[in-house]
């Protein structure tokens, strides 16, 4: 009888000479963390003005200190900035500091998000940038 050709569950057919994945996967880029371009130094230049998000008086200008990091982080992306998070919650202001720093794990995320928002919201402005530059230089 000639040879079968018999697909193992979980094992993609090969013609033979495909490299293998793990070879493959060695190979592939490594996904680079965001925060060498989104530093704590550019964001507070370029977002000098931070605001409470129980402003009464809000603008659509207006952003809190973990908005800064959104808008900069869709402009380094690609999104467009016509409605970037300006006063992201802190699951999605957490999730934008996982996206600029590999190494922070999701659970130190979400606690340092709720730190920036938390101090944004008593106007501790100071102490919300020292709690995202934590974030973008930890590990």
């Amino acid at each position: 009888m000639g040879e079968r050709s018999v697909k193992r569950i979980g094992q993609p057919r090969t013609s033979g000479n495909e490299v293998p994945f793990a070879q493959r996967a060695q190979d592939m880029p490594i996904k680079r963390s965001l925060a060498a371009k989104i530093s704590i130094e550019v964001l507070r230049n370029k977002y000098p003005s931070p605001k409470p998000a129980w402003n009464s008086g809000r603008t659509l200008a207006d952003y809190c200190v973990g908005g800064a990091l959104c808008r900069e982080l869709c402009a380094e992306l690609g999104y467009p900035e016509s409605k970037p998070p300006l006063f992201p919650n802190d699951e999605l202001l957490a999730e934008a500091l996982c996206l600029c720093n590999n190494n922070l794990p999701k659970r130190e995320a979400l606690t340092l998000a709720r730190k920036i928002n938390l101090r944004n919201e008593k106007e501790s402005y100071e102490d919300a940038w020292a709690a995202l530059e934590e974030g973008l230089e930890y590990g």
